[in-house]
């Protein structure tokens, strides 16, 4: 495996593939629509972020504490 994994990095890379997943797991109506529980699809999207992050192989991010708020804001709003 040729990924950061578990180094360190992994937690803010994993939070920001999740944040670009989680609008799909959260309004998809293939994960169940309305009949699942918004938790079930909030840790859904966590789980395939970290999955995501763990198997693109890129590095981790160098950004930590307040510093993550920006990407993590991008990622939220435009989703790049």
């Amino acid at each position: 495996m040729t990924g950061p994994w578990p180094g360190p990095g992994l937690l803010e890379g994993a939070l920001l593939h999740a944040l670009r997943l989680l609008p799909v797991a959260v309004l998809g109506p293939f994960l169940g629509g309305p009949l699942a529980p918004p938790v079930v699809k909030v840790a859904l999207g966590a789980g395939a972020g970290l999955a995501a992050f763990g198997l693109a192989g890129c590095p981790p991010s160098a950004e930590t504490g307040l510093a993550l708020l920006a990407p993590a804001a991008r990622e939220l709003t435009l989703g790049a």
